[in-house]
């Protein structure tokens, strides 16, 4: 079952030897609030030469604001808007000594589907993708909303090794308005069965709607849970 908000958290961590305990204790901050779901932290990983070929012919969005680019990725299931403004209460001022809080945002689901692999039995998947993006014109918003439905979400559906996509839209905060979620069973399988999809939709020759995405630079997003990563409330 999927909840309707998910709070997105990007994190930078300077020290590597420290990493995981620092992302993992703030999840764990986050994870002690009553209203919020299950929370999973994930570590981000370089892009593939695929990927860095799609993502050097996009167009990125307010690259001077990043002093530093996010390391991880937590993600929290939340149920209701008044249970996300409820988590951001609780929590300490974003960016400590060991962590700092790069951007975060709370998105609602407008629209998913389910991979071949059906949802995730505990909270977000092994791995995912996260892409959050603009449109530079209503007219391009419409017709990414339609590539979406007609293209990609059914494409999805489809692969080997795919639980899960969800299309969401910024409530408050995030890096851009809007987003799309993947779920996978493994790194593996998303580079295997989903990038085949990427580079098609991206086609130097026949470019789609979104081709015309416009990223902050850390996105789209790819991660692998970290160990011990899912909490519960």
């Amino acid at each position: 079952m999927t909840t309707p908000f998910l709070r997105a958290a990007w994190l930078a961590v300077p020290d590597a030897a420290d990493a995981d305990a620092a992302v993992l204790a703030y999840a764990a901050d986050v994870a002690d609030s009553p209203q919020a779901g299950v929370t999973a932290p994930y570590v981000l990983v370089p892009r593939t030469p695929v990927m860095r070929d799609i993502t050097g012919r996009l167009e990125h969005m307010d690259v001077h604001r990043y002093d530093v680019l996010p390391t991880h990725l937590l993600i929290t299931e939340i149920e209701t808007l008044a249970a996300g403004l409820a988590v951001e209460q609780q929590l300490a001022p974003s960016g400590t000594p060991a962590l700092t809080v790069v951007v975060h945002g709370l998105y609602r689901e407008v629209d998913a589907v389910e991979g071949t692999l059906g949802p995730p039995l505990d909270g977000p998947a092994p791995a995912i993708q996260f892409g959050t993006f603009n449109m530079r014109s209503a007219d391009d918003e419409w017709a990414v909303s339609q590539w979406y439905e007609d293209r990609r979400l059914p494409s999805f559906s489809r692969i080997k090794g795919g639980h899960r996509a969800r299309r969401l839209v910024s409530v408050c905060g995030g890096p851009a308005k809007l987003g799309v979620f993947y779920e996978f069973r493994s790194l593996e399988d998303r580079r295997e069965h989903f990038e085949p999809l990427e580079t098609v939709d991206h086609d130097r020759d026949r470019p789609t709607a979104a081709a015309r995405t416009i990223h902050p630079p850390m996105s789209p997003s790819v991660g692998a849970l970290l160990p011990r990563g899912l909490r519960y409330p």
